[in-house]
């Protein structure tokens, strides 16, 4: 969620030491993070040491819904019969399947667009430094601008929605407190036409409100 990767190769060094199992939800970066798109396991190079894999529909491949546990078939066979969420759960719609499906095809068949998100994630980072606001460094399309205050943040994403852009607001309990935040998402459709209108609207209601 804050655009940080997990150190996935000491992690799995422990679970290979200690003869553990390593679950990995890896719901933002299938899509966004890895060579071809697979995710955070690929971008740091532990493809075939993560036990387990959980990725969502709902976010970068752009559906309404749903997930997968990716494993060894009795790993799956046995979290289909004793993990109490998947127990209780409906099963997906046939569209949301449909369109999950289709999106895995348009990442691996369109690789441009992953680098179209990269080049428009580093030009908003790159930019939104300019400007004097604070972010979380990294390299992930989620890009958090740390305004601390929760206040001001409710204040600064209601304006910029004014301004016709819409970049949602985090504080607690959902990050810790003091630590409230903008959470703008890069996306592969965005223009630098885009781009260029939210940094601008940003700086303008940043200065309004005298966070830069």
């Amino acid at each position: 969620m804050e655009g940080e990767l997990a150190k996935l190769a000491e992690l799995t060094k422990l679970a290979e030491k200690y003869q553990c199992l390593l679950f990995v939800d890896d719901s933002h970066g299938l899509g966004t993070c890895g060579k071809t798109g697979r995710g955070s396991i690929e971008e740091l190079n532990v493809m075939n040491k993560v036990d387990v894999i959980a990725g969502t529909f709902s976010k970068s491949l752009g559906g309404g819904g749903g997930g997968f546990l990716a494993g060894k078939q009795e790993l799956i066979d046995f979290l289909r019969q004793k993990a109490r969420p998947y127990t209780f759960s409906n099963t997906l719609s046939p569209v949301i399947v449909a369109g999950s499906l289709a999106a895995f095809k348009i990442l691996e068949q369109q690789p441009e667009l992953l680098k179209q998100l990269r080049d428009n994630t580093e030009y908003f980072r790159i930019e939104i430094k300019k400007l004097g606001f604070k972010i979380i460094d990294g390299h992930h399309p989620i890009v958090p601008i740390m305004i601390k205050d929760a206040t001001l943040t409710q204040k600064f994403s209601a304006r910029l929605l004014e301004e016709g852009v819409y970049i949602t607001g985090l504080w607690f309990p959902v990050v810790p407190e003091n630590t409230a935040r903008l959470r703008a998402q890069i996306s592969a459709g965005h223009t630098k036409k885009n781009l260029d209108f939210a940094l601008t609207v940003l700086a303008k209601v940043g200065k309004d409100l005298k966070i830069i």
